[in-house]
């Protein structure tokens, strides 16, 4: 075992998802953490790594909800960053939604994978009534939120 070996079923991978990934040669699967404009922070098996999009993707996506967001399994390029950043190349089968009301009354839907904890990476922006009510709604949705 290596001293920064990650288990990923920790962290909610599944049998569905694994047999998925092993759809995609050369991809490693890891999941989003954190995002910053462009740039994803995945949780790998080795340890965490930046990566972007790839253009393919970036391209091929019509709505924002089919970008990747943080709790999502992502398909990456490399589990290090020692050549940079690693490139997400596809987004495995989602199965739930997050919905919160924007303005003008609409509704912002965010897709997720499911069954899997819902991640909150916790950060200075962050406060402590974001986080009760992101648990809360983790609840209500009957997904097990995972804080970091």
């Amino acid at each position: 075992m290596k001293l920064n070996y990650i288990n990923m079923k920790n962290l909610g991978l599944t049998e569905k998802l694994i047999q998925e990934s092993k759809l995609y040669k050369d991809l490693f699967i890891g999941r989003v953490s954190a995002q910053y404009k462009n740039v994803y922070k995945v949780i790998m098996e080795n340890g965490e790594i930046a990566a972007e999009i790839s253009g393919k993707l970036h391209y091929g996506v019509k709505e924002r909800s089919e970008y990747p967001a943080v709790g999502d399994f992502v398909m990456v390029d490399r589990t290090e960053n020692a050549q940079g950043n690693g490139i997400i190349h596809h987004i495995p089968t989602r199965k739930s939604v997050f919905a919160r009301r924007v303005t003008g009354g609409r509704f912002s839907r965010l897709k997720t994978q499911e069954p899997s904890p819902c991640l909150l990476g916790m950060n200075s922006v962050l406060n402590r009534t974001h986080a009760i009510k992101f648990c809360l709604n983790s609840f209500l949705t009957s997904i097990d939120p995972l804080v970091l």
